[in-house]
């Protein structure tokens, strides 16, 4: 199982206009028509940033296998830098970033998977909100680029990419092919509650060397004030 960190990768979806034409037919009964109910929007952009600049446990999550009657829980939990201060990244020259600590320990049954949790720093700014990049300790450099801008808020149906990450099996050989990309979409899904939203991030993964792909997704069950209510995850990696 390939527990890459992938929070985790913006073009917004144009909404039709109902144009109305004006005297067709001479109807004087346009005034009853209903007036369109605006569609619900959750924050994208709000949701995303928090996870990263605050220390939180958001993106915790359980899986019942009842197949197999097995228990995973995802205990993960991101820590911003204690110091605050901002570091360059070799990976995007010139700019320096926030870090904050990414961890996490899967148990099956209670007992872990892995002996060490996994854990990897994540770089990125504020004011816009960008992930950068991300160096994991078992050396993964991942540089994303290029990133688009999240919206501040979205639709359900909207779909866009955030970024492309090229992953290097190390810092020392970037200049080398790199060991696979990610391609990372978010989009807004119908929630299981009145008033509630998937804000996912589905992540495309393609290894250099076999052409192998792997998918996978962490979707989080927002509301329209942005609060995490539910975390889910699909597939073969995880943020």
């Amino acid at each position: 199982m390939n527990f890459r960190k992938n929070l985790g990768r913006s073009a917004l979806l144009g909404s039709l206009v109902a144009l109305g034409l004006a005297g067709c037919g001479g109807s004087d009964n346009d005034s009853d028509e209903p007036e369109a109910v605006p569609a619900t929007t959750y924050p994208v952009e709000a949701v995303l940033q928090a996870l990263f600049t605050t220390s939180n446990t958001l993106l915790s999550s359980t899986y019942v296998d009842p197949a197999n009657r097995e228990d995973f829980v995802f205990a993960t939990s991101i820590i911003p830098d204690a110091s605050g201060g901002k570091v360059l990244f070799e990976g995007k020259p010139g700019i320096e970033m926030n870090v904050s600590r990414l961890t996490t320990v899967v148990t099956r049954n209670g007992v872990k998977v892995w002996e060490q949790p996994g854990s990897a720093s994540l770089l990125f700014t504020t004011a816009p909100f960008l992930w950068h990049g991300q160096i994991d300790d078992e050396g993964t450099y991942s540089v994303h680029s290029p990133v688009n801008r999240l919206p501040e808020k979205a639709t359900i149906g909207t779909r866009g990419n955030w970024f492309v990450s090229t992953d290097y099996v190390s810092r020392e050989k970037m200049n080398e092919p790199p060991k696979q990309t990610t391609t990372v979409d978010y989009y807004l899904a119908a929630g299981d509650a009145a008033g509630t939203a998937w804000l996912c991030l589905d992540f495309q993964v393609k290894e250099q060397l076999t052409g192998a792909t792997h998918s996978s997704a962490t979707c989080l069950k927002t509301n329209d004030k942005g609060a995490v209510l539910q975390v889910k995850r699909e597939g073969d990696a995880a943020l």
